[in-house]
């Protein structure tokens, strides 16, 4: 009569070889690439704000100024409005009473056509004070910047793979383990719209609003690193 192993006892059999198969000739190491990509959106912060004794007197106000410069900003072509924020707050006297309600709207604007911004800002600049002004890089260009850091860097991983494997003498390799980190390092050019910014009335007004010739550029890097066991 025959008997019966159970699997169980063939499997416990096995594992103590492939594990032992896994420790040997097993080598870990990491390869590096960047990509630099020049920052392709100038970007704009504009802020609408009023201060009047009665709540609804500084909100009206806004909400008109508002209306107009989203107007304008509707029929630029190539100009994207991202974010409009709205918000209100009582402002305190020395008595601690209330003597005036502040209004004020926020607007993010970007663009890749730098000049149709610049002049969209220059024409409501009377009813929207520009905050601020920076560069970045477009989800698009970014993308295609991470594509190629990421070729980049497992092309290298392999090369240096097979250049191990033959130095070290054996035939072939096969990757047990691989990960991979991204990194995006982003240089912002970030100005005031122009250097009288800190000017009221008239000279704000005369000032034109200006960006930095140079852009700047960000820079996707990104490392390969993992296990390979040689054969």
């Amino acid at each position: 009569m025959r008997r019966r192993i159970p699997a169980a006892l063939f499997l416990a059999a096995a594992l103590p070889a492939a594990a032992d198969n896994l420790n040997y000739n097993i080598i870990h190491f990491s390869e590096e690439a960047s990509v630099s990509v020049e920052n392709d959106t100038l970007n704009a912060v504009l802020l609408i704000r009023a201060s009047e004794k009665n709540h609804t007197a500084a909100a009206a106000l806004v909400s008109k100024k508002l209306h107009g410069v989203s107007a304008k900003i509707r029929a630029a072509s190539g100009v994207v409005m991202k974010e409009n924020t709205r918000s209100s707050h009582p402002e305190y006297g020395e008595n601690g009473r209330i003597r005036a309600w502040s209004d004020s709207a926020e607007i993010r604007l970007s663009s890749t056509h730098f000049p149709a911004l610049l002049n969209l800002l220059n024409e409501v600049k009377q009813d929207a004070a520009v905050e601020s002004l920076y560069y970045s890089v477009s989800p698009q260009k970014r993308a295609a910047a991470v594509e190629e850091a990421s070729q980049k860097s497992l092309a290298a991983f392999r090369q240096r793979a097979g250049q191990i494997s033959k130095t070290m003498g054996f035939d072939g390799y096969k990757i047990v383990e691989i990960n991979i980190h991204q990194s995006f390092s982003r240089q912002e050019e970030r100005r005031f719209a122009a250097p009288e910014a800190a000017l009221a009335g008239a000279a704000y007004a005369k000032a034109p609003v200006y960006a930095d010739t140079a852009p700047g550029e960000g820079e996707v890097r990104q490392t390969v690193s993992g296990k390979i066991q040689m054969y």
